[in-house]
């Protein structure tokens, strides 16, 4: 600590406890995630499937599935339902996606939820919903007995496998 110019680096130690709760501070938001209440009970109850609402009536199920491509969620869904107006030929504004887990699930609600599909230019933002129906079994169930009895189902695209 003399005046001969020379800057020797304190250890942090010397700094004092400041730099100490700094130093800790900055490993707590560089370590942990931001809490979501939601998100939370989705995970505890294993929430795979979403209702993906807005959606302009003119997106077909191909125009869908590439936003969510495009996104990053390819690999992550096996299971994407849009119901159609047979009458009109246009989807219904909902549609049922499924993800592989639960994380995939939280993260679509992160990257949806709140924001204009990109196809078309429309007022409508999109909202992210927990689905009644949880599971890619139970919707190909449903599905079935839909076809079973000859109830036009829309467009649908299952993963393969």
């Amino acid at each position: 600590a003399g005046s001969s110019g020379s800057s020797t680096p304190r250890s942090v130690a010397e700094q004092g406890p400041v730099v100490e709760i700094g130093i800790r501070l900055f490993d707590l938001l560089q370590h942990e995630e931001p809490r979501n209440c939601k998100h939370d009970s989705w995970r505890e109850s294993k929430v795979t499937t979403m209702v993906l609402r807005n959606i302009p009536n003119k997106y077909t199920l191909h125009m869908l599935c590439a936003e969510f491509h495009d996104k990053g969620f390819a690999q992550a869904i096996d299971f994407v339902y849009l119901p159609v107006d047979g009458a009109h030929g246009v989807n219904k504004g909902y549609a049922f996606v499924n993800f592989r887990t639960t994380d995939a699930a939280c993260q679509f609600d992160t990257v949806f939820s709140g924001v204009p599909l990109r196809c078309f230019r429309s007022q409508k933002v999109a909202k992210v919903e927990k689905a009644s129906v949880q599971g890619y079994k139970a919707h190909r169930k449903i599905l079935r007995s839909k076809l079973a009895k000859n109830v036009e189902v829309g467009a649908v695209w299952f993963a393969q496998g």
